[in-house]
């Protein structure tokens, strides 16, 4: 990467430290950067947002997390936009994938997925204690911590075949693994899960949004591709094509992926029971190898410059003419 000497002493560049370095070769002296605004406990389905006052005409929030959105609204951009209403420029770096399809305020967006961006690092640096090349023997994984409702709709539809690796919030059919002992450390888990990643050739993915206009592309589907499997999607609408813009081969000519532009009341319904060949085994993953090997690849090797370039062109085009 091109800021790779920013990197700190566990080799992570820390998002803070890169757009920081950023800002400061283009517009030095001129702008107030805000780190981190979003705060727990939400409140009627909304982040708490922290914002101290500024005196510069050019101020940049970034909101950690994602941000909210109910019929095309985010309470916290309206927020963070009422506040610094007397402002003459203000950027939102944040996590939502094509956000600025449903906001058409006056901030200005800009799209980085920051924890996957030190996620990936992370993964990257950790390589040897999780890469792996076991025999592929169970048919799908659907991993589920928190029982959002989609995913519960998802584990009690596949609970009847039975067939593959299913979790939701500590439950588990399989004696291979303890969702228990899940926490916070993404990279830990995923060490601590590998011999279950790489003998499962599907994974589908219940993602973190799945109702919302504007979803992520979370660590539970970056997991999928560094571990060589097939993706089943069951997330926001359009997150095929999010993930293509990406750069991940979503195998479209393997899997049916066109349930990702469906209604959310069946669309994760229509992701299974199109893509039962797949998790019947109806395929051959040995001819599909050097495709999921150049996902891996492209997550490890090409992934992190990608997101540094697209900020470095999103924060020239807002903020390089000033």
């Amino acid at each position: 990467m091109q800021y790779d000497r920013l990197k700190d002493e566990n080799n992570v560049i820390e998002f803070d430290v890169l757009v920081d370095e950023i800002l400061l070769d283009l517009i030095p002296n001129e702008y107030q950067y805000i780190s981190s605004v979003l705060y727990r406990p939400l409140e009627n389905n909304k982040w708490v947002v922290k914002l101290p006052k500024s005196s510069h005409d050019i101020v940049i929030v970034f909101t950690q997390d994602f941000v909210n959105v109910d019929n095309n609204i985010s309470p916290e951009l309206e927020y963070i936009d009422e506040f610094y209403n007397d402002v003459s420029t203000v950027v939102v770096i944040h996590w939502n994938h094509n956000l600025n399809r449903v906001y058409n305020g006056r901030l200005k967006l800009i799209e980085f997925p920051a924890h996957s961006f030190e996620f990936v690092q992370q993964l990257i640096n950790n390589y040897s204690r999780w890469n792996g090349n076991s025999t592929r023997v169970n048919p799908y994984m659907c991993l589920n911590g928190i029982p959002k409702a989609h995913r519960k709709l998802v584990y009690s539809y596949l609970r009847s075949s039975a067939n593959g690796i299913l979790t939701l919030n500590g439950i588990t059919n399989t004696e291979l693994l303890s969702y228990n002992q899940y926490d916070w450390d993404n990279v830990s888990n995923f060490i601590a899960l590998k011999d279950i990643y790489f003998s499962t050739p599907v994974n589908i993915i219940t993602e973190s949004l799945y109702n919302e206009s504007s979803g992520i592309i979370s660590e539970k589907s970056l997991m999928a591709f560094a571990s060589l499997q097939l993706p089943i999607f069951i997330a926001h609408k359009g997150i095929i094509q999010d993930v293509k813009n990406y750069g991940f081969d979503t195998f479209d000519d393997i899997l049916d992926n066109s349930y990702d532009t469906l209604p959310n009341d069946i669309r994760w319904q229509e992701a299974l029971d199109r893509n039962k060949h797949i998790l019947n085994g109806d395929y051959d993953y040995g001819n599909l190898l050097h495709r999921l090997q150049n996902n891996q690849h492209h997550l490890l090797d090409n992934y992190l410059n990608l997101l540094e370039d697209r900020l470095i062109t999103q924060l020239t085009a807002i903020l390089g003419k000033h």
